[in-house]
């Protein structure tokens, strides 16, 4: 067959001896087979003899075979090897700590603005002894432990905090989120009603993942109020039963507190309409306990804005978890702001565009969000030259000014400078 190939192809008739020759490599081709199938048993009785060895997991101490490992594991030479169910195990840890080092971060830092809150209603927190809470070691301390810088900041840092934080080695603060070693043995959480920290275990999921500290029960506590409630609906039903036998029996409401019935006047016009709402007097002793810090229950949150505590209802899907957080009506005064801001600088711009039609030069502006001026670049840091809603210098000193608690007169500082221009004369 060979031999008539190479006729056909060359044009050429071979001799027989020739065809003989070619055909004589025929069992050589044969062996050639041969070696290849050996060679392919030869490789599955590697691939089976791997198959059949073992590694021993460094977390669960399990002898495992390949299967169990990812390639990278199995290929360490001097041992310490993972299975995949424990480098799921321990992702999922990373994550649980990830969310709870987010959730410690923001907590604290909303303490640390209702504390300065307090502080400046109080009047501690300016004058000569003026105490302010630093933000790492969460301690009240005088002007003297600070820097000049730090004392001016929200969430500052005394001077013994900062000296540690430079000798560990951290040239920043620790950003949200970041997750230190010590983190990831974070297993337990805080229940709102028995006040004891307790084991993930303890909780249900839903209340696991409870971000607030306030509102957080086990599952013990959640199922003593849950028997609580049936009880209150209960001697509810049972005393609809005996006044609609007794017409003549007087207008009462159950207390959820103290669960004695008392007249509709001892309660306020919101608990009036609770279906499990508490009287004036347990509310009193409810708020004392929450003033002196024995209880941690937070059903309302202050606004950043207004500075006014209101309740869950008052605030738009997601403000309400938020640190920076708007109550309805400010942040419908804040976007309606926003489009102030973006039409007059259309209007500028239009005007701008204008005089250069005509010839003359028009000097670059930008609005500031605050004091609502236009001024050029020497009124701006380069950082917010580049931003849409950016504020100036002049403001940026009066919030200085007023975070020290000195007076900036009605308007806060000077107008009329020689970086500030009119809206009606962008020439």
């Amino acid at each position: 067959l060979f031999a008539m190939a190479e006729c056909i192809t060359t044009s050429k008739c071979h001799d027989p001896a020739d065809t003989q020759t070619e055909e004589g490599p025929t069992p050589k081709k044969a062996k050639i087979v041969r070696s290849d199938n050996t060679a392919g048993t030869n490789t599955e009785n590697d691939s089976l003899s791997s198959n059949s060895e073992t590694h021993t997991c460094e977390s669960c101490i399990k002898s495992l075979p390949r299967a169990s490992y990812t390639k990278k594991q199995w290929n360490k030479v001097y041992g310490g090897w993972i299975c995949n169910n424990c480098l799921a195990e321990q992702r999922s840890l990373l994550r649980d700590a990830e969310k709870e080092a987010q959730r410690l971060d923001k907590q604290n830092r909303h303490e640390q603005k209702l504390i300065d809150q307090k502080g400046k209603a109080d009047g501690t927190f300016d004058g000569i002894d003026a105490i302010r809470r630093c933000l790492i070691c969460q301690v009240s301390k005088p002007r003297k432990e600070y820097s000049g810088k730090q004392w001016k900041r929200l969430f500052r840092e005394c001077e013994s905090c900062v000296t540690v934080r430079m000798e560990s080695g951290e040239k920043k603060k620790r950003p949200v989120g970041q997750v230190q070693a010590e983190l990831l043995q974070i297993v337990s959480r805080f229940c709102s009603r028995c006040g004891d920290t307790k084991a993930k275990s303890d909780f249900s999921p839903k209340q696991w993942k409870q971000p607030a500290d306030g509102e957080r029960m086990c599952k013990v506590c959640w199922r003593r109020e849950e028997n609580a409630r049936y009880e209150h609906r209960s001697a509810i039903e049972q005393e609809e039963i005996r006044r609609e036998n007794n017409p003549l029996l007087p207008m009462t409401k159950l207390c959820f507190t103290c669960h004695n019935f008392k007249s509709p006047e001892a309660f306020s016009s919101n608990q009036r309409k609770k279906l499990y709402g508490s009287c004036t007097e347990c509310v009193v002793v409810v708020h004392d306990r929450r003033r002196q810090g024995i209880l941690q229950v937070k059903k309302a949150r202050v606004c950043s804005i207004c500075h006014l505590e209101k309740a869950f209802e008052d605030y738009a899907r997601g403000q309400f978890a938020r640190i920076d957080r708007r109550c309805r009506i400010c942040a419908a005064a804040y976007v309606k702001e926003r489009d102030e801001h973006r039409l007059a600088e259309k209007e500028m711009e239009d005007k701008r565009r204008l005089c250069e039609e005509r010839g003359k030069k028009s000097p670059l502006t930008k609005r500031c969000f605050g004091c609502k001026l236009f001024k050029d670049v020497d009124g701006y840091s380069g950082r917010q030259w580049n931003k849409i809603f950016a504020t100036c210098r002049a403001c940026f000193k009066k919030d200085e000014r007023a975070l020290d608690g000195v007076e900036n007169g009605p308007e806060g500082f000077e107008r009329g400078g020689e970086n500030e221009y009119p809206i009606d004369e962008p020439c």
